[in-house]
Parts: C-alpha cells; structure tokens; sequence
C-alpha cells in the first residue's frame, strides 16, 4: 500500500516530465499529481480558488513524501534539529566591482580579501549589531554536531572554508553542496548597463514577480527554496543525520536567504518587498521552540505505546535580532485576514505608480542601495 493513496500509484516517466516541462527540483515522486495540477491552473488563468482537489492531494503526496510515515504506515522519527542558522556569503569581488560579473561566470567569482574575513567573522564572531553581523554562530552551536548546507557558488564554498575555522570538525556530521541554494540567475555574462537598467526597472516593477532577462524571477527563487525545505526535512527522518542537539548552518546568498525566510515562515510578498539582504558575513537564527515540553510528552507516549515519536510538535522563530536585521516583524503563524486586506491599494491616483503597486509605497530606485549588490 502506497502512502499516497490505495495501491501504488503510477509515477511520471521521464518523458512525461520533459513533455510537461516540469523543472527538474519538481521531477520527484509526487510528479504524477503536478502535471494534471499544473494543467488545471493553466486552464483556469491560475485562479487560486480553482483546482482546490489536485493542489490538495499533490500537497498530501509532497507530506507523505518527506519521509515522515513508512510505506507501511509505521512512524518514522522525525527529529527538527536545535537551530537552523542561514548565512550569507562573505564579500566577494562582484560586491566590490559589478564590472566583474562582464567576463567572470557569477559562480566563479571568488572573495575578496576581506570576504575571507567576513567569512570568519561569521564562524567566530558572527555579526555585532543589526547591520553588521549579530551573535556569534560559535556561542550558538558550541560543541554540539553540525550539519552543513552550502550553495555551490565559489564564494559561498570559500565563505565555508572561513567559518569552519572555528569549529571543531569532529562535531561537523557532513557537508552537502546544494544547487538550489544558488543565487537568482541574472543571465550569463551580464552587460553592466543592461543590468542596472533592469534593477531600476525592477524596482519599480518589484522584486519579487521581476524577471531579468535571460535570467530568474524572485518566484523562481522561492520555488527552489521550497524545494530545498522539503529536502531538509527528509534528512530530519534520516537516522544518520537527525538528532535532537542538531545544528543546521546554510552558507547562501543574500536574495536567496530572505526568499528562504519568506517561504518557511509564510510571509506575504508585501513583506518580502521590504526586507533587505544581510550584510556580507551575516546570519539569520531560527529557533526551535516547543521541544522540551514536546520530547518530554513524546516520551510519555512512546512509553504508552501511543502516538509518534519525532518532532513534529516543534516549531521555530526567527531571533528578535534575526528580524531587525532583514527588517521583518513577527509572524502569525496562520496569517493575519486584516494584514491581507491592508496591504490591497488604495483608489489609484494615477499620478504615481509606486502609490498603485501594494498599497503602500515601494522603495524607489534610489533607497535600492543594498539590492544593487544582490550576489
């Protein structure tokens, strides 16, 4: 019996795959459902209220999928780990001089001296205020295991090489290298003017539903960020990897770290729309919260032979210095229906499109200063 539904299902071929043109983060057990689900959105001009019963069961599929439940229907311990630190990479030679982009590939740039410095900044010190770097990862973690996620860019590689300087590499548990922590993709060998041009535009347009040419959109960053989660949470089912004293550290980059943050905590594009990338070397904590209580009643029923054992009764909050350093407030945990409807526009005025766009004003090309360096 599949855990999908009653009998085994039939997965998508890879020919299906390619004739849907599913990306290829998407190309994974629960393809079969995306395809027809896709079709439906297609059809229906991606009304959010249409195709509620194929979004339901692909979303049941990709929960099963995580590895939380046997195929046999027996409980699999799902272990959240202490803490998730995300970090962004030190300086490199793009924040320096955007002209290294016209003849370097972006995921060669390298660092720059003081990237390297940046970089065990953040594995000894970490950032000292909201601006600079915030608590030290080492006073975080201690002497407790790691498991380490890294974008495989160069500079993301040698930001890791820094940081690890300060830990002891026994209590590192592995280190895997992600593609889909990369970057946005701003096309390959990029025109400087052509870039700064775009990033005026899409300023104007907004960040997150903004295509560069030849390159990606802030929601196909996303995509790959929810991708990602679900990925992690496997490995949180993963005996080799998963125990309860866990620390996760994610070596990225700076768009990529606030999509990852929007995407996990459920904040709305509004929010996302003001929020700014760490500096070089910076991180963002998440907490596990709910764990001692949660172990302690996991326990008592493993004990009655009820319930399953794991951490899916815990959850996690960004650190109060976490959320003033990408400029984020508190989220509900559910949402809020009055924030949704404050953030509709106003009676359009006509005389200025920055008043039309959330209902409240975008930052305009010259407050852009930080997301011209997005790398």
């Amino acid at each position: 019996m599949s855990p999908h539904g009653h009998g085994t299902p039939k997965k998508a071929t890879e020919e299906e795959m390619m004739e849907a043109r599913l990306d290829l983060q998407f190309r994974d057990n629960c393809a079969h459902l995306l395809i027809p689900l896709n079709a439906c959105r297609k059809d229906t001009f991606m009304m959010p209220w249409k195709c509620q019963h194929e979004r339901h069961i692909y979303e049941k599929c990709q929960y099963l999928d995580l590895g939380i439940y046997s195929a046999d229907h027996g409980h699999r311990k799902l272990v959240k780990p202490e803490r998730i630190i995300i970090v962004r990479h030190g300086e490199s030679m793009g924040n320096l001089d955007e002209s290294t982009y016209v003849h370097v590939p972006d995921w060669k740039i390298p660092l720059t001296k003081q990237g390297y410095r940046d970089a065990r900044l953040a594995g000894q010190k970490g950032y000292r205020d909201a601006r600079l770097a915030g608590q030290k990862i080492k006073e975080h973690v201690g002497d407790k295991p790691l498991f380490i996620y890294t974008s495989p860019y160069l500079r993301t590689k040698q930001t890791l090489a820094g940081m690890v300087e300060a830990f002891d590499t026994n209590y590192i548990v592995g280190v895997r290298e992600e593609p889909r922590l990369t970057e946005q993709q701003f096309g390959n060998f990029q025109n400087l003017a052509t870039i700064r041009d775009s990033k005026q535009e899409r300023a104007r347009f907004g960040r997150f539903y903004y295509r560069f040419p030849e390159g990606e959109s802030g929601l196909d960053v996303y995509n790959r960020a929810t991708s990602f989660i679900a990925t992690m949470f496997r490995d949180f089912s993963n005996e080799q990897i998963a125990r309860d004293d866990l620390n996760v550290v994610i070596v990225t980059h700076g768009l990529t770290l606030r999509l990852m943050v929007m995407r996990w905590f459920q904040y709305s594009i509004a929010d996302f729309e003001n929020t700014y990338n760490p500096p070089n070397g910076g991180h963002v904590v998440m907490e596990r919260r709910g764990g001692e209580c949660a172990r302690l009643q996991r326990t008592s029923e493993a004990h009655r032979g009820k319930g399953p054992k794991g951490g899916s009764e815990a959850w996690y909050e960004l650190t109060p210095e976490s959320l003033d350093l990408i400029n984020l407030k508190p989220q509900r945990q559910f949402g809020s229906l009055w924030r949704l409807l404050s953030e509709l526009p106003q009676e359009p005025t006509g005389t200025d499109e920055r008043e039309m766009s959330w209902g409240t004003t975008l930052r305009s090309p010259e407050q852009s200063v930080d997301d011209s360096r997005d790398y």
